[in-house]
């Protein structure tokens, strides 16, 4: 009965390893192209990078017409101010002349 048992329990692995042969390229071929589903082929990786390197070149303009943007804003203040000063001077051109018509 020993001799049964150990016959049996041989003949279970043999079978095993007879399924494992016939079906274990099968699965494992099937896990490999499932997994490389999961990450992007050489073409799209290279789309993705193109699309990176656009969008980064579009920050850096961005950020170029920003700081070109803030600069001309600071400039616009002074002429704003150059120009009040101006008003005021006129203004008191004038008053003098006034002033001075007057008199």
């Amino acid at each position: 009965m020993h001799m049964s048992h150990q016959s049996n329990s041989n003949q279970q692995h043999i079978n095993l390893l007879d399924h494992i042969q016939k079906y274990g390229t099968l699965i494992g071929i099937i896990c490999i192209a499932y997994l490389q589903t999961l990450f992007p082929s050489k073409a799209d990786f290279e789309k993705m990078t193109d699309k990176f390197n656009t969008i980064e070149k579009k920050v850096t303009e961005l950020n170029f017409l920003q700081v070109n943007m803030t600069q001309q804003q600071v400039k616009l203040a002074d002429i704003e101010i150059r120009l009040r000063q101006l008003e005021l001077e006129i203004v008191k051109v004038k008053t003098s002349i006034d002033n001075k018509s007057k008199n």
